[in-house]
């Protein structure tokens, strides 16, 4: 008996809570989404992309980073990733990214023009010649391979191959925009200006919103002596690309050529705001204030150029010429005597130390001076009439 009420208890009791749960309605779970590693990849890469378009650069790098280590072969993640450390001053990097994409794409050449960009970024024009020859070896009609290695050639200084490579681009393709603008560039370089002008005219008729070639046409322009129309095609590229330091400094030097420096300092003063590292967009704005008697503004430009570029002889002379306009004779002195310590043969410093010396009373060495500039000026130089009044003056003062 006792046996049997103990079954009966269990299952009495039982039975309540079975049939009490029965009454409630369950809950399903929500099945977890496992996410492949290529969507994964997939998620992060587009988080990369939302995140840099954001400016948020660092959160941009982990989402890139982490894509990349979920598809390391993935090419658009490859492209997006080296493109991202190029433009963020990080060429070494990116090459990095690039070679080891290449190594694992062997006969892939899209791979060899990633690498070559990172390449060219960095500065080793040689190794992006020798990838882009694989390239060319893989595909000897690959047009964007020849004006890649022609750029290469150029940026090493070697303008003959580079200017044969960058034809070649244009021959195969004969509607590509930037391969006329690179052909007009490297003709520019080479001083074919009438013929650099009509590819940069070419590539206009085919697109006339290319900013580049408003630029460079600007310059073939202007070293033909038409500054009004450099000026309009520099105004132009301006206005399409507002944040080129290059484009915002050349419309400084055009307007200054026209004769309009208070637009160029304008312009100048923007360009040294837009690439404050560039020590000639300084000594630029520097010169424009000094022609504008702005010596007060002047030397703090002309310091900055010198302090981006300790070897900068034409911001140590100016800045001596400021100086000495602003009655700083000593200080003027040392930074011009320092000046012709590195460049000891250009004739200008012997004249502005001479002018110095002039002004403070040391007669023999403003005598010494000027005529060290005479010996080196050129006969007809402007200032040569002046330093032979100056000698004889001062040779007046010593009797």
């Amino acid at each position: 008996m006792g046996r049997a009420l103990v079954v009966c208890v269990v299952v009495t009791l039982a039975l309540p809570t079975i049939t009490a749960c029965s009454s409630v309605p369950t809950r399903r779970k929500k099945e977890k989404v496992v996410l492949t590693p290529a969507q994964k990849g997939k998620k992060a890469l587009r988080d990369a992309i939302n995140s840099e378009e954001d400016g948020n650069y660092d959160r941009a790098e982990r989402k890139y980073k982490k894509a990349l280590s979920l598809r390391p072969d993935h090419r658009t993640t490859n492209l997006r990733y080296v493109h991202f450390l190029i433009d963020r001053g990080r060429p070494l990097d990116a090459v990095d990214i690039g070679d080891a994409y290449q190594q694992r794409n062997i006969g892939e050449p899209r791979s060899y023009h990633l690498l070559a960009d990172a390449q060219i970024a960095a500065g080793d024009f040689r190794a992006a010649i020798k990838t882009m020859d694989t390239v060319i070896e893989l595909d000897d009609e690959d047009a964007e391979a020849y004006e890649k290695r022609g750029r290469a050639y150029v940026l090493s200084d070697q303008l003959i191959p580079g200017t044969k490579d960058i034809r070649n681009a244009v021959e195969l393709a004969p509607d590509n925009v930037e391969y006329r603008v690179s052909l007009g560039s490297v003709l520019q370089k080479s001083k074919k200006l009438k013929e650099s002008a009509l590819q940069l005219r070419s590539a206009l008729k085919l697109d006339n919103e290319s900013a580049r070639a408003h630029l460079i046409l600007g310059l073939v322009l202007r070293a033909q002596g038409n500054i009004g129309e450099a000026l309009s095609h520099h105004l132009k590229a301006v206005r399409l690309d507002r944040k080129d330091p290059v484009a915002q400094f050349q419309l400084g030097i055009t307007q200054n050529a026209q004769g309009d420096n208070y637009a160029a300092e304008k312009s100048l003063a923007k360009a040294c705001k837009m690439d404050p590292d560039n020590a000639t967009n300084w000594y630029a704005y520097g010169d424009i204030l000094r022609i504008l008697e702005k010596y007060d503004e002047a030397i703090p430009a002309y310091r900055k150029a010198l302090e981006i570029d300790p070897n900068h002889p034409k911001a140590e002379n100016k800045l001596g010429v400021a100086l000495y306009n602003t009655g700083q004779l000593d200080e003027a002195e040392v930074v011009l005597s320092a000046g012709l310590r590195k460049e000891p043969k250009t004739p200008m410093p012997y004249f502005n130390l001479g002018m110095v010396y002039s002004m403070g009373g040391k007669n023999r060495l403003a005598i010494a001076a000027f005529e060290k500039y005479l010996e080196l000026a050129p006969k007809s130089g402007s200032d040569v009439s002046i330093a032979k009044k100056k000698i004889r003056e001062l040779r007046k003062r010593l009797r």
